[in-house]
């Protein structure tokens, strides 16, 4: 006696094809979703998302006001008040912010290229970056990919950082695909709604800034790279350097900008505020930006005046590279 029936239908093309028909229903629908309502439930991707289209509005000023794309992660989301820098630059310069949290070099390198390439077009880059930063292989994954990665630089991205072929795949996916590219931001946000702030538990260590040899080679011509590529567009560049504890690397960046005449603000020396103006290792509180924007906000000021709207000719950077080709033993 039988106690149980079993079917021994085999699934049918008909029954493929409506599977894969509703994964393809339920990915879009996590597309679609991602794209319309992220930003929205979000207050950093909002933010992000609105200084992006900002950023890629700026056009060269008009009636002597100068545009200033004022770009960097971390270190100027908490380090410049800039409501106050903006009031206190009018009318000589029209400053907009686009801030990434925990990027580095590589990412706002490709990432100028992205917003040249769609039509940004400020008369300066002001890059706020550390000079661990400016050394650093880093890059802030997949999140970068998808908003600051121009498709077309996705194999010179792949090759730079050593991508594998699984890497290449997931950097193909997280470029085209919000919810792919995002998902890490989706799940920064949902542990913030379920246990709070948790960016107190990654402060950043000074270990690493203290025991790793400062490469100046690489920080030369990586200044450089950027200086060309800025250039190019007819924009010029400014890196600025944030206040810090101690100086790693700060004296060797000011030597490389002039030696190669790369325009460099450095508004607050190392060490000059006192550790209760920073909020950890690396980041300065409220009390630390209220010192730091009016002394941002002169020094823009001045550069700008004193740099008016010329590119830097590429000649030059050619010949700086050249000099710093021959320096390091290399080909020219």
């Amino acid at each position: 006696m039988r106690l149980s029936t079993f079917s021994s239908k085999v699934p049918n093309t008909g029954h493929i094809g409506l599977l894969l028909s509703m994964c393809a229903l339920f990915c879009c629908a996590v597309e679609v979703g991602t794209s319309l309502y992220f930003g929205t439930v979000s207050q950093v991707e909002s933010r992000r998302r609105v200084e992006y289209r900002e950023a890629l509005e700026l056009r060269p000023g008009d009636h002597g006001a100068k545009t200033v794309l004022l770009a960097g992660n971390s270190l100027l989301l908490r380090g410049v008040d800039v409501s106050q820098l903006q009031r206190a630059t009018l009318p000589d310069l029209q400053i907009r912010r686009f801030v990434i949290e925990n990027t580095f070099y590589l990412d706002w390198y490709y990432g100028l290229r992205r917003l040249f390439k769609q039509g940004s077009h400020p008369n300066f880059v002001a890059l706020v970056l550390s000079p661990f930063q400016l050394a650093s292989d880093s890059m802030n994954g997949d999140y970068s990919v998808h908003l600051l990665v121009d498709g077309g630089d996705l194999p010179e991205v792949a090759k730079v950082t050593g991508a594998d072929r699984n890497r290449i795949s997931s950097l193909m996916l997280s470029h085209y695909s919000e919810f792919y590219g995002t998902r890490s931001e989706i799940r920064s946000w949902i542990l913030g709604r379920m246990v709070g702030d948790v960016s107190d538990l990654f402060r950043p260590s000074e270990t690493v800034l203290k025991t790793r040899e400062f490469p100046e080679g690489i920080v030369a011509e990586r200044l450089l790279q950027l200086q060309q590529l800025c250039a190019a567009q007819g924009v010029g560049l400014i890196l600025v350097l944030p206040p810090a504890k101690r100086d790693y690397g700060v004296s060797a960046v000011v030597q490389l900008s002039a030696r190669d005449n790369i325009k460099m603000l450095l508004p607050v020396a190392p060490g000059a505020l006192a550790s209760s103006d920073f909020s950890d290792n690396v980041h300065l509180n409220n009390r630390g930006a209220e010192k730091f924007t009016p002394a941002l906000a002169a020094g823009l000021k001045v550069i700008v005046a004193q740099a008016g709207a010329e590119p830097v000719a590429l000649e030059r950077i050619s010949a700086a590279r050249h000099n710093l080709k021959a320096v390091n033993g290399l080909e020219p």
